[in-house]
C-alpha cells in the first residue's frame, strides 16, 4: 500500500491477489503498485489489451518513482494501440530493467500490432538511449518477445550519443536476449550528427548474448547530415561498446534493409546486416565479440553520395574489431 511516501510493507506478501491483467485498466493499475512487486514475484496477462492509443509511461523510469523487481509473463498476449512516451531519459514500456544476479524479467510477451496505432516517437534532448521494450537493461533475460512497434527518432541528444534498438536500447553486462523478434521499423529522421541503431539493440557490453533472434524492420537514417560523428546502422545490433568482452550473437536472422536513403556526411559510417560495428575491446584473454550461425537476407544501402572519412558495409559486420570471430554466417543480401 502506498503509505509513509511510498514505503511499501516488507511483509505484507504478494499482490498476485492483484490477478491476471485483461483490462487497460487493469493494466493501468499494476503499472501504478508495480513497485510493490518484490523479485522473482510474476504478473501475468490474461487477455490481449487494447491500450485505446493512451500514452504510457514508461515504468521504471523518471515519470514513475517505483522499480518493477518482478517477472513480465505476457502469457503469450498481445498489448497494441499502444503510445510509448518519451518523457523519460531511457524510453520504452519499461525504461530500466536491472537485477542483482542474471535473471528472468520478461517472456511471451508482443507489443504492438501491424497497422495499428502504437508507436515510439524520441524527440527530447534528454532521451539517451530508447528501445520498444525497455531503453536498459542489466543482468537481464528477455524471452520470446515480438515488438512491432516502430522506433522513430526525431530530436537532437543534448550530449553523447543516442543509441536505439527495435527491443532494447542498450543491453549493459550478463544479460542475454532470447527468441525474440522485431518487426518494426527503426528509422531516425533527426539530423544529430552521430548515432547507433539495431534491429534488436543499439549497442551491448560485457557477456551480453543475442541468441535465435529475428528483425524483418527497416533499420534506417531518412535525415541527412552535415556535421561529423560515428554512425552505425545494424540488421540485430548497432555496436558493441568499447571495453567490451565475452559477447555473443548467434542463430539470428536479419530479414529487414539496412541503409541510408539521403545524404549523410561523417567521420565514420557502418552499416551490417548483423552487426554494424564492433567497439574495441579490453585488451583481456577474452573475445570482444563472437558471430556464429547468423544469416542476413536484408539489403544494405549506402546513399552513392554519403561521405566519410571511414566507410564500411559488410553482409554480416561492417566493422570488425582484432578481438572478434565470425563463424558459419551466411550473407544472401546485396551490399
Amino acid at each position: 500500500l502506498p503509505v509513509s511516501g511510498g514505503r511499501k510493507f516488507e511483509d505484507f506478501g504478494t499482490l498476485t491477489w492483484l490477478g491476471k491483467i485483461r483490462t487497460k485498466a487493469e493494466l493501468d493499475l499494476w503499472a501504478s503498485m508495480a513497485n510493490f512487486y518484490a523479485a522473482g514475484e510474476v504478473v501475468e496477462l490474461g487477455a490481449d489489451i487494447n491500450y485505446e492509443g493512451g500514452t504510457w509511461k514508461p515504468v521504471n523510469g523518471n515519470a514513475n518513482s517505483g522499480h518493477f523487481a518482478g517477472i513480465f509473463d505476457g502469457a503469450g498476449h498481445n498489448i497494441y494501440n499502444i503510445v510509448i512516451s518519451d518523457d523519460d531519459q531511457y524510453p520504452g514500456f519499461f525504461s530500466t530493467l536491472a537485477s542483482a544476479e542474471k535473471t528472468l524479467r520478461v517472456k511471451d510477451l508482443t507489443l504492438g500490432r501491424d497497422g495499428d496505432n502504437s508507436s515510439l516517437v524520441i524527440s527530447l534532448a534528454s532521451n539517451e538511449l530508447a528501445g520498444a521494450l525497455a531503453g536498459r537493461i542489466k543482468n537481464t533475460i528477455i524471452q520470446n518477445v515480438t515488438n512491432n512497434i516502430p522506433v522513430t527518432y526525431t530530436g537532437v541528444i543534448s550530449s553523447g550519443t543516442p543509441v536505439f534498438g527495435g527491443l532494447v536500447g542498450r543491453s549493459m553486462e550478463n544479460s542475454e536476449i532470447i527468441a525474440c523478434t522485431n518487426n518494426g521499423d527503426v528509422v531516425s529522421t533527426s539530423n544529430c550528427s552521430a548515432m547507433y541503431f539495431g534491429g534488436i539493440a543499439g549497442t551491448i557490453y560485457d557477456h551480453t548474448i543475442i541468441s535465435n533472434c529475428t528483425n524483418t524492420g527497416r533499420v534506417a537514417r531518412d535525415e541527412v547530415s552535415a556535421d561529423k560523428g560515428v554512425v552505425v546502422y545494424g540488421g540485430i545490433l548497432g555496436r558493441t561498446g568499447n571495453g567490451t568482452d565475452g559477447c555473443l550473437i548467434t542463430g539470428c536472422t536479419n530479414n529487414g534493409t539496412v541503409e541510408t536513403s539521403v545524404n549523410v556526411k561523417a567521420g565514420q559510417l557502418y552499416f551490417g546486416g548483423i552487426v554494424g560495428m564492433d567497439g574495441s575491446n579490453t585488451g583481456g584473454t577474452e573475445m570482444n565479440l563472437q558471430v556464429l550461425s547468423c544469416t542476413n537476407e536484408g539489403a544494405i544501402n549506402g546513399f552513392n553520395q554519403s561521405i566519410a572519412l571511414y566507410v564500411a558495409a559488410g553482409g554480416i559486420m561492417g566493422r570488425m574489431s582484432s578481438a572478434h570471430l565470425v563463424e558459419d554466417c551466411v550473407n544472401f543480401g546485396p551490399v
